[in-house]
């Protein structure tokens, strides 16, 4: 009967500790990310950054634009009938246009 009852604890001794180690494994495993789950999240804001980039160009490109329709309606489209102060803002806003719609169609 002794026998048995020392069997009967180390058995139950022995379910403990396996129930405590697995329990314990379990929680590293679900309180720390995996590899796959941080390669996921690189990705996704690879993306969403690369959205808001794109988003960013398009909107100073639609100012761009606008300034130079204004400028536009304003002394007309020939160059030579403009000033050369607004000449060369015309055509430093032109250079950035060009620069930021060859970009986009690079990225595309």
């Amino acid at each position: 009967m002794n026998k048995v009852n020392t069997w009967i604890a180390v058995a139950v001794g022995m379910a403990t500790l396996l129930g405590g180690v697995l329990g314990t494994a379990f929680t590293i495993d679900s309180r720390y990310a995996k590899t796959g789950e941080i390669a996921d999240i690189k990705d996704y804001v690879q993306k969403i950054d690369k959205r808001l980039e794109i988003k960013i160009l398009k909107d100073r490109a639609d100012a761009l634009q606008e300034r130079m329709w204004k400028i536009e309606d304003r002394y007309g489209m020939e160059l030579a009938e403009m000033s050369e102060e607004v000449r060369l803002q015309y055509r430093e806003l032109k250079k950035e246009y060009d620069d930021i719609m060859d970009k986009l169609k690079r990225d595309d």
